[in-house]
């Protein structure tokens, strides 16, 4: 079965976008019970994404390449699936620590903000130096 539409975001794709892929000679092999389990497979292989505190995306294209920065910041709900997993994923978790982990969080947040402003910051001022503009700060003479 060939797809009839296409979604570009992946967080956007569902179980129909995924059965749409699959050929139409073994759709048809199959039963509609057959049909929904398989259904139910590929919805319960994706993601679910949590909310999280902070989410910070952008994307930065330069002449020679595409970047991607992603800060997220919250609760990990990532389960590990594996076979011979005995240590429990979840691990005691102090009171004081959430308080720890924000903060840490709006320090990088605020550190980010600043290295970004001083880069933009002195890129201007090499700009405006290259074009003959004199910014050095002159008491008047009386």
């Amino acid at each position: 079965m060939s797809s009839n539409y296409t979604i570009k975001e992946y967080s956007l794709r569902d179980a129909d976008y995924y059965m749409d892929h699959v050929p139409e000679t073994i759709i048809q092999k199959l039963s509609e019970e057959e049909c929904e389990h398989l259904k139910q497979i590929f919805s319960s292989a994706l993601p679910n994404a949590s909310p999280k505190l902070i989410d910070f995306r952008f994307v930065t294209n330069l002449t020679f390449a595409r970047y991607f920065f992603v800060l997220l910041v919250g609760k990990d709900r990532y389960k590990k699936r594996k076979m011979n997993q005995v240590a429990p994923t979840s691990h005691p978790y102090h009171p004081f620590g959430k308080f720890i982990h924000r903060l840490t969080a709006m320090l990088l947040l605020l550190t980010m903000n600043l290295v970004v402003s001083m880069f933009v910051i002195s890129f201007i001022y090499i700009i405006l130096r290259l074009c003959g503009f004199d910014l050095s700060v002159r008491s008047p003479s009386a």
